[in-house]
């Protein structure tokens, strides 16, 4: 063991090319590393959203709801789930048990059982859709575009907006509030279908067969591998009445129909942000996004667009999380580099500044280790992440102050440099192996902490264990290594011993040897009384315990500092929508009247309604 640590030791320029190399890698990690508020992870819920239009909130909950329900209560593993049905619009909320070890799998039952689902209305005409909730793919950003013209050509201005927020790098989806699909109204005449004996029905079933966009897969054997789709929609009036519908005669649409009129299906609800009727844009970014650099570009980019479209229509922000997330992280920042002033200030006071110097680079050395390293767990530079960092400041330079203080010490008792540094890092392996262990052991559990929360805090853990085994090599590895160096150039002159010894006196001229005679002598005076001492601390530290458990408040997620309000109305669900929209015009008004409401955005429903301030 000699042989391997004295291997190790006298490679003290490799410590120092790993050290800076560690630091570098480090560095350049946490500047590429995505900034988000909460660590990625699945969030085991899910949603079942189904598009009724123009049917009331009691068509959708019998005819598409209870039908969906059905279905799900034969899966295994769906802890619960609740429904909201309003016109027009079915939502399915579920959530996994939290002892299901694979939830792709019951996601795929989900799929499964919504495919099951045959007999739904013929008015919904898409596909119930299944929405997986992630912790990244939540909200972060909220934006509208609202003008004084027609729905028509809001509408062709809002789907150009979409298209290039879904080329805007770090956006993952784009969901869509108040963007309504074109429709046609066709108004059949009786005679005319009885004269060539055609149903409502059959001329409903031609329609729908004809207007088809099909994709018919890909030719791998070309170049690019080009899609094949068959396109035959009818997304014009001209094409609508020259439809064929019968072949012997030849009939078109315009034969049995008298008028066709062009216009948007019914609405399931109505966007709003800062008391305008917008179309909305709820965005949310990818795996791979950093939410400030996303932001930004959204930003540049409505900017880009209201320049082009000019003041005839407003593009607004109705909701900007990054903002939040950036003070967050400041906040994080700016502490972490108080604590490291602190701790390098300490280190300066009780060490000599060349040993000093090298114990306080443990720190870089430790965090940008586990910076390097956390990508590799799936991890990101989050809030949680971040306040891990902080937390470990303090702990991470124990052992290398530890390791330093016993090498200087032997080195003073006549040691030659080689064997103080081998016998004093063996002297001290098994204090420092039991000090990193029991901290480790203590963050473990929170390493299998359960639902969401655990997910969340998960990383707290993992950083503080990747941190101290950095620590481990750092003080059993690089320290003895740097120390021999420093040691070597006879930096332990007179009056620059770490300690002083026992029978020396202060020096009323240099102040140096004594400077924490008083310090000694009143942990010597407890240690003598320690029957007595000991006891009583015990007991102090119970006693203060008690009291400041019967006075703290146990709240997992404090309210204090909240910076967003969500606000809920119910209505009448026999009410229509417009009028469900001007009955929400006082809370409008409410919101634009209260002065520390930046900004706003709501989506008007019926019956349910909901506003989401900041």
């Amino acid at each position: 063991m000699n042989t391997l640590l004295n291997l190790l030791f006298t490679r003290k320029y490799a410590a120092k090319l790993l050290t800076l190399l560690i630091i570098g890698i480090g560095a350049w990690t946490a500047y590429h590393l995505p900034l988000a508020e909460k660590p990625r992870f699945d969030m085991r819920e899910g949603n079942i959203v189904t598009q009724y239009p123009g049917a009331t909130a009691l068509d959708v909950e019998s005819n598409v709801t209870s039908k969906l329900e059905k279905e799900l209560l034969s899966i295994s593993g769906i802890k619960q789930f609740t429904s909201t049905s309003e016109n027009g619009r079915s939502d399915i909320a579920f959530e996994l048990d939290s002892q299901v070890s694979d939830p792709n799998a019951v996601y795929q039952d989900v799929r499964d059982a919504i495919t099951r689902v045959s007999d739904l209305p013929s008015g919904v005409t898409d596909a119930p859709t299944l929405s997986i909730k992630k912790s990244y793919s939540l909200d972060f950003m909220v934006v509208g575009i609202a003008g004084d013209v027609p729905y028509a050509t809001l509408r062709d201005k809002a789907k150009n907006l979409e298209l290039a927020l879904r080329r805007v790098p770090g956006i993952g989806e784009v969901h869509p509030i108040d963007l309504r699909d074109p429709e046609f109204l066709i108004q059949l005449e009786p005679i005319s279908l009885k004269r060539y004996g055609f149903t409502l029905d059959e001329v409903a079933n031609i329609i729908a067969e004809r207007n088809a966009l099909i994709s018919g897969g890909r030719l791998e054997a070309l170049k690019d591998n080009p899609e094949l789709i068959t396109a035959a929609e009818l997304n014009s009036l001209q094409a609508l009445r020259e439809m064929f519908i019968a072949f012997s005669p030849n009939l078109q649409l315009q034969d049995v129909a008298g008028e066709i009129t062009a216009g948007f299906e019914k609405g399931a609800s109505y966007g709003s942000i800062n008391g305008k009727q917008s179309i909305l844009f709820d965005l949310r970014t990818n795996e791979s996004a950093d939410v400030i650099a996303t932001s930004k570009a959204v930003k540049a980019l409505l900017a880009e667009q209201e320049a082009l479209l000019g003041d005839t229509y407003t593009l607004a922000i109705g909701s900007d999380l990054s903002a939040d997330i950036q003070e967050k992280a400041n906040i994080v920042q700016s502490n972490g580099l108080m604590g490291l002033a602190l701790v390098l200030a300490t280190l300066a006071l009780f060490l000599n500044k060349r040993i000093a110097f090298w114990v306080a680079i443990s720190i870089p050395v430790c965090i940008f280790g586990t910076l390097a390293v956390l990508p590799h767990f799936g991890q990101i530079l989050d809030v949680f992440t971040l306040s891990a960092l902080i937390l470990i400041i303090g702990i991470i330079v124990d052992d290398a102050v530890v390791v330093s203080d016993k090498i200087v010490s032997l080195v003073e008792e006549g040691y030659e440099l080689d064997r103080a540094v081998i016998d004093g890092v063996k002297s001290v392996f098994p204090a420092v192996v039991a000090s990193i262990v029991s901290t480790m052991v203590a963050f473990i559990p929170l390493l299998f902490f359960p639902g969401n929360s655990g997910k969340m805090m998960y990383v707290i853990p993992l950083t503080v264990i990747i941190a101290l085994c950095f620590s481990f090599i750092d003080a059993l590895i690089f320290i003895p290594a740097h120390l021999k160096g420093v040691l070597k150039k006879g930096v332990l002159k007179k009056g620059h011993s770490l300690k002083a010894k026992p029978d020396s006196k202060p020096d009323s001229k240099s102040g140096q040897g004594g400077q924490f005679t008083l310090i000694n002598r009143g942990i010597a005076a407890a240690i003598g009384q320690y029957k007595w001492v000991l006891p009583g601390a015990i007991i102090a530290v119970v006693v203060m315990g008690a009291v400041s458990l019967k006075n703290i408040s146990y709240l997992f997620y404090p309210t204090d500092g909240a910076y967003l309000i969500e606000v809920s109305a119910e209505a009448n669900p026999e009410l229509a929508l417009d009028d469900v929209w001007q009955q929400t015009q006082a809370l409008e008004t409410l919101f634009a009247q209260t002065p520390e409401v930046a900004y706003w955005f709501g989506e008007v429903g019926s019956p349910n309604s909901t506003w989401c301030c900041r």
